[in-house]
C-alpha cells in the first residue's frame, strides 16, 4: 500500500517520510480523502490476488523492491504513520473477507490474519474472520496460551458484531410474540450482524467447552449455544420474509444462513438417541436430511462469502463423519465433485485421499504445500501411514480380531473362516 499512498500523497515528488513535517502533512490530507481513493490499492490487490489465486500482474513485493532500489531516501513503511481514511463499509468488509479465506485456502496463512486484524475491532466480517483464525489455532494446538487468547478474540468479536445489530425496544421485543416482525425496516448491515453474531456466538460456545472441563463451563456453553440458535431462527425468518429485490449481498448472507442451520441440524442428528431426547425437551432438534439439504442448497450459491465452508462440512460427514458412526457409506460422487470443484481454486491443505487411487499423492501434496500449521501435516501423516501399511494382511488381521470379540454368536461357517485365519 505504500506505493500507491505514496504517489497519491506527494510521496514521489520529494516528500521525506524521516521528516516529522512531511509525516504530518501526509496524515492530516489522507484523513480529507474519501474511503474509496485511499482503498485503491487494496482493489489493485484484491484483481492480483483473486479468489482463484490468479496473479494478473507484478506483485506487490516485486514491486517494493524495485521502487526501494530507485528511492534514495530511507524506506518507511507507510502503515506506520498513515491513518485509518475512515469507516469500513460493508461491501468492502465482505471483499476482504473472501479476499482472507483465498489467502487461507492457499495456505498462506499469516497473510490472510494480517488482512483482517487491522479492522478487526470495527468490521463485523473482519471481526469474525479474526477471530476464526485465532479458534482454528486454538483447536488445533489444544494449547491454553491459545485458548485464552482466542477466547478474547472471540469476545471482542461478540461485541463488534452486537454493535451492528438492530437494538428494540421493550415494546418491539413485545410485539414480535404477536405478529411477525417487518424485516424489510432492516438494514443490510443489522441483518449481517445478526448472522455474524450468531457465528460468533457458535465459536465462544465451542470454545467454552475446550476451555474448562467442569459444570460451570458446560452450562454456560449451553447458554451461549442456545442464543446462537434464536439468531439463527432470526437469520432464517429474515431470508424467508425479507424483500430482497436490490440487495448487494443477499447470497452472502444465504450462504451463511444456510451453513449455520445445516451443521446445526447436521450435528445434533448424530447425537445418540437418550441425548436427542434430553435436548428436544429443553428446546433443540435436528434432521439430518435438512442439514444436508440447506448445505447442498448453500453449495450451489457460486461466489458466496460461506460457499467453500459448506463444502468442508459436507466433505466431512461423507467421508469420514458417515462411516466412524456408521451410518453407511457416504455420497462419494458428489464428494469427488466438491473436491474437484475446490482444487480448482485452491492449492491441497488437506485432501480426503479415500476418493482418489493415488492417495498418497494427493496426502504428499497437501502436506508439503505449506509448513505454517503443522497440526496439518500431523492428519495427512496419520492417513498416509494407512495407505503405506494397508494391505491384506493387515485387513486380515483386522477381521480376525472383530470375529474373536463376536465369537459366541459365530456360526459354523464363520468359526471355520476365522481359524482359517489364525493360519
Amino acid at each position: 500500500m505504500f506505493l500507491c499512498w505514496q504517489e497519491e500523497f506527494g510521496g514521489g515528488q520529494g516528500a521525506d517520510f524521516s521528516r516529522p513535517g512531511d509525516r504530518d502533512a501526509i496524515n492530516n490530507r489522507m484523513t480529507t480523502e474519501s474511503h474509496y481513493s485511499s482503498y485503491r490499492c487494496l482493489s489493485s490487490r484484491s484483481e492480483r490476488v483473486g479468489i482463484n489465486n490468479s496473479v494478473t500482474g507484478p506483485t506487490f513485493p516485486s514491486l517494493l523492491a524495485t521502487r526501494r532500489k530507485e528511492l534514495s531516501v530511507p524506506f518507511y513503511d507507510a502503515v506506520e504513520y498513515l491513518a485509518k481514511a475512515g469507516p469500513m463499509d460493508l461491501g468492502t468488509g465482505i471483499e476482504e473477507s473472501k479476499l482472507a479465506i483465498s489467502l487461507f485456502m492457499n495456505n498462506r496463512f499469516a497473510e490472510a490474519r494480517a488482512l483482517l486484524k487491522p479492522w478487526a475491532d470495527e468490521s463485523m466480517y473482519h471481526a469474525l474472520g479474526y477471530g476464526v483464525f485465532e479458534f482454528l489455532e486454538a483447536v488445533l494446538t489444544f494449547e491454553q496460551q491459545h485458548i485464552e487468547s482466542a477466547a478474547e478474540t472471540l469476545e471482542q468479536s461478540v461485541q463488534v458484531c452486537n454493535k451492528f445489530r438492530k437494538k428494540n425496544s421493550m415494546y418491539e421485543s413485545l410485539g414480535k410474540i404477536v405478529r411477525r416482525p417487518n424485516y424489510d425496516a432492516l438494514t443490510e448491515e443489522e441483518i449481517h450482524a445478526e448472522l455474524c453474531y450468531a457465528e460468533c456466538l457458535l465459536l465462544r460456545a465451542v470454545l467454552t467447552f475446550i476451555e474448562d472441563e467442569n459444570l460451570i463451563s458446560f452450562v454456560k456453553g449451553g447458554l451461549r449455544m442456545r442464543s446462537c440458535l434464536k439468531c439463527y431462527r432470526e437469520c432464517w425468518n429474515i431470508l424467508r420474509y425479507r424483500n430482497w429485490d436490490g440487495s448487494l449481498h443477499k447470497d452472502h448472507f444465504e450462504s451463511g444462513v444456510r451453513m449455520g442451520v445445516g451443521a446445526y441440524n447436521l450435528l445434533i442428528s448424530m447425537l445418540p438417541a437418550k441425548i436427542m431426547k434430553l435436548l428436544e425437551f429443553i428446546g433443540f432438534s435436528g434432521n439430518r436430511e435438512t442439514g444436508l439439504g440447506q448445505l447442498h442448497l448453500g453449495c450451489d450459491l457460486a461466489g458466496s462469502l460461506r460457499q467453500i465452508l459448506c463444502s468442508m462440512v459436507l466433505l466431512g460427514f461423507h467421508l469420514f463423519v458417515s462411516y466412524v458412526l456408521g451410518y453407511g457409506d457416504g455420497d462419494l460422487v458428489l464428494a469427488e465433485r466438491l473436491i474437484n470443484q475446490q482444487l480448482s481454486i485452491y492449492l491441497p491443505i488437506f485432501v480426503p485421499g479415500p476418493v482418489y487411487l493415488p492417495a498418497i499423492e494427493w496426502y504428499s501434496r497437501a502436506w508439503q504445500s505449506q509448513s505454517e500449521w503443522v497440526q496439518f501435516h500431523h492428519l495427512c501423516y496419520w492417513e498416509l501411514m494407512w495407505a503405506n501399511w494397508w494391505s491384506r494382511t493387515i485387513y486380515g488381521y483386522q477381521k480376525a480380531s472383530f470375529m474373536c470379540m463376536m465369537s459366541e454368536k459365530l456360526g459354523r461357517f464363520e468359526t471355520a473362516e476365522l481359524l482359517q485365519l489364525f493360519k
